[in-house]
């Protein structure tokens, strides 16, 4: 870890720190920009694609209902999966004569 040999911060990333040629010491940004007007920071890149999501299991689901098969339901997560099925004589005989 670096530390700013003026202001005394530490535990800086070495990204957080430049060298003053003219001071020969070790500076952190703010410190850096205070010693020289004008300077800015070096841009820093940052890959915000998350690897996790590109391999996050699939999703899929169907959902069906008709008068000869009744209501039936799937839901799949990767390899986990679960199924409900209601038959039409199960569900008349909860909701009654039509």
């Amino acid at each position: 870890m670096a530390w700013c040999q003026n202001c005394n911060k530490d535990k800086l990333r070495k990204a957080d720190v430049e060298f003053d040629e003219e001071l020969r010491k070790i500076l952190c940004h703010g410190c850096y920009v205070l010693a020289h007007p004008g300077w800015l920071p070096p841009e820093e890149y940052v890959d915000v694609t998350d690897p996790v999501a590109q391999v996050l299991p699939k999703v899929d689901y169907a959902v069906s209902l008709d008068s000869k098969n009744g209501f039936q339901a799937q839901v799949a997560y990767g390899d986990l999966s679960f199924r409900f099925h209601a038959p039409m004589e199960q569900i008349k005989k909860y909701l009654g004569p039509a």
